[in-house]
C-alpha cells in the first residue's frame, strides 16, 4: 500500500471521528480563580453577567457588587462569607463582584463563574453547606 492509498483511507476515518464533536453545542467557558490576602483589602473577583460560586475556609470577609470595587458604600448590598460554606451570587451585566477582607490574618477565596447571557438579579445569593 502506498502513501496516497493510506491517506485516502485515513481521511474519512479522521473526519468521522471528529464529526460528533462538531455537532455538540458549545458550553460557556468556566472561569476559575483564587484570591489570597494577608491584610485588610478590597479585591475584584469577576465582572458580570456571570453566576458566581465562592468558597472560603474562614469567614473574615464579605462579598459585594458594585460598578467599581473602590466604590464600597452603604448602598452596596453585601453578603458575608461564612466559613466552610459555598456562596452563590448572580452578578448582572455592568456590575463587578468584589471581595472585602477586614482581618490582618491570611484569607483565601476559591471561586468559579459561568458566563450568563441574560440579565441576573442584583444580588440573588444564598449560602449552602
Amino acid at each position: 500500500m502506498n502513501a496516497r492509498t493510506a491517506l485516502s483511507l485515513l481521511s474519512p476515518a479522521l473526519f468521522l471521528a471528529c464529526a460528533p464533536g462538531l455537532a455538540q453545542p458549545r458550553t460557556p467557558a468556566v472561569l476559575r480563580g483564587t484570591i489570597s490576602t494577608q491584610a485588610p483589602a478590597v479585591r475584584r473577583i469577576v465582572a458580570g453577567p456571570v453566576s458566581l460560586r465562592a468558597y472560603a475556609g474562614f469567614g473574615r470577609a464579605h462579598l459585594f457588587l458594585a460598578e467599581d470595587c473602590r466604590q464600597l458604600s452603604e448602598a452596596s448590598p453585601s453578603q458575608p462569607i461564612v466559613a466552610d460554606r459555598r456562596l452563590a451570587v448572580e452578578v448582572p451585566a455592568g456590575q463587578v463582584a468584589c471581595l472585602a477582607t477586614d482581618s490582618r490574618r491570611s484569607f483565601e477565596l476559591l471561586w468559579r463563574a459561568v458566563p450568563r447571557g441574560d440579565e441576573a438579579p442584583a444580588l440573588a445569593s444564598r449560602s449552602e453547606r
